[in-house]
């Protein structure tokens, strides 16, 4: 009986142990989470010095548990240096401290306090493959909200009031974002699939494409230049475009159902 005992209790206390190693940075599902604390801590992924940006080092799931604010429009949030990482926003945001106001029915003038900083970055230094960030708000980065490498993929966001840029892409898919009043263009990027998606009153074009591209569904309204830039082979089609003060739609061939102001697109 003092062996059942003694075996059982050496079970419990290798447990308990095994639990006390696990990184408390792990959610139960091994997903790894992101908060403020952690990213002043830093070692959120091997080589993440302490404060912003967060480095994320290692393929793998990541998942925001707070708000994240950088001190200043210099400074950017989320650094990825590896292929394969995908970060689920969870319904947070990223903040800093640019302005672009609009008043809703003309593009935004201009920026106070823009900078260099980006709000997730993963094309900036290495354009890292097949980066996925899903689900909640960028606004206010010094210099883009997104910044991403070869087959990215973004759904679900609100990307707002950036210095120049609202998305930097090289390719990949948009769904389901609202790109605001932004200090450049809304959207930048080759060859994309781009869905459900609204670029308004940014102070330049509202979506510039370099390469085979195709728009569906989607609104481009109010912006400073051109609402669709199409340097390449491109379609369109299902998508609203008005107000665009540098006119509607450059190049590109439209495939049905799209609306220029309250007529057909010709």
């Amino acid at each position: 009986m003092f062996v059942l005992r003694r075996g059982l209790y050496l079970c419990v206390c290798m447990a308990l142990l095994c639990c006390a190693l696990v990184p408390s940075a792990l959610a139960v599902d091994g997903i790894v989470l992101i908060d403020q604390a952690k990213a002043m801590g830093g070692n959120v992924t091997p080589g993440d010095a302490p404060g912003f940006p967060v480095s994320i080092t290692i393929s793998g799931n990541y998942r925001m548990s707070s708000n994240l604010t950088v001190p200043n429009a210099n400074t950017s949030a989320i650094v990825i240096i590896a292929n394969n990482v995908t970060i689920d926003m969870n319904g947070f945001s990223i903040l800093g401290p640019t302005d672009c106001p609009t008043d809703g029915f003309s593009p935004t003038p201009g920026c106070t306090g823009s900078g260099t900083g980006i709000g997730i970055d993963s094309g900036s230094a290495g354009a890292y493959l097949n980066t996925r960030v899903t689900n909640g708000t960028i606004n206010g980065m010094g210099f883009a909200g997104l910044y991403l490498g070869l087959n990215s993929r973004v759904e679900g966001l609100n990307i707002t009031s950036n210095g120049s840029y609202g998305i930097i892409g090289s390719g990949g898919l948009i769904k389901d974002v609202l790109i605001r009043s932004n200090g450049g263009l809304g959207i930048y990027t080759s060859g994309a699939i781009v869905e459900n998606t609204r670029v308004l009153w940014n102070l330049s074009h509202g979506m510039y494409f370099t390469n085979v591209t195709l728009v569906n569904s989607s609104v481009s309204l109010g912006n400073g230049g051109y609402g669709l830039v199409f340097n390449s082979n491109a379609r369109y089609f299902n998508t609203f475009v008005d107000l665009n003060v540098g006119g509607q739609i450059f190049g590109g061939s439209g495939a049905g159902n799209n609306t220029c102001g309250a007529a057909a697109c010709p």
